[in-house]
This record gives structure tokens, sequence and C-alpha cells, in this order.
């Protein structure tokens, strides 16, 4: 009789129907992603540095462990909070200007007669804006 068996889950992995655990490669620099903290009282925000889910908070990218593993990239600390153009930080989110307005200096301002603010998003990579690529 054929039963399923558990994979060791910082070694390997296995999606549905899997017929064996697969290893979990070495880290890379490409593993890794960078987040902010939140927003701190002096106006600065730690970074650090996280490694990405196949399957979000189940199995890792990678294994720091393995040989031939990248270790996590330098992270910097109290860094200037601060948005991309057309947001503004607001309770330590990043957070889009009002229709009619927009913002260059981290600060919503009404557009001059003659111009408007489109409704837009400018997309820079392909990962969520909080987990940039490293490398």
């Amino acid at each position: 009789m054929t039963q399923c068996q558990n994979c060791n889950t910082t070694t390997s992995y296995a999606f549905v129907g899997f017929a064996q655990c697969t290893p979990i490669a070495s880290c890379t620099v490409r593993d890794y992603y960078i987040v902010n903290g939140p927003c701190k009282a002096n106006n600065k925000y730690d970074q650090s540095a996280l490694i990405k889910d196949f399957i979000p908070g189940y199995i890792k990218a990678c294994n720091p462990a393995m040989n031939g593993s990248v270790l996590p990239p330098t992270v910097q600390l109290d860094i200037p909070c601060g948005c991309p153009n057309g947001l503004i930080l607001v309770d330590n989110e990043c957070v889009p200007c009002e229709p009619g307005s927009a913002s260059e200096t981290g600060q919503c301002l009404p557009c001059q007669a003659g111009y408007f603010a489109p409704n837009m998003i400018q997309i820079t990579d392909w990962y969520p804006p909080t987990h940039p690529v490293v490398g």
C-alpha cells in the first residue's frame, strides 16, 4: 500500500502530485528581496533581507545553509522614509495623491490650470513594490 510521506521542508519540497521530494537549491543573490521596516519616529526605517517563497509561508526558494549559498545582501539602516513620485507617506504607507493632485516632493499639490493628474501605475520591476530584486 502506498502512503504519502512528508518532505523535510528545510531541505526539500514537493508540489501536489510529486512522486518524490526535490532538494531545495542553494541561495543566489536573486533569491533575496529587501523590505523596509515601518517608518520610525526619527523619520527613518531599517531594511532587512528576506528569502523569496515558492509558496508563501511554506516553501522557501532556496536554503541558505546549502553549500555554495550566497549570504543575504548587506542592508542599510536608518534610511530616510519616502515614497516614489506620485505617492505620499501616510501612517507608514505610500498612498496615491487625491484625484487632481500630484506629488514629486513628498507632498500632494493640486495640478495647475491646464494640467491634470492621470490615475496611473508605473511598474519598474516584476516583483511587488515592497520586494525589489537585489543584484
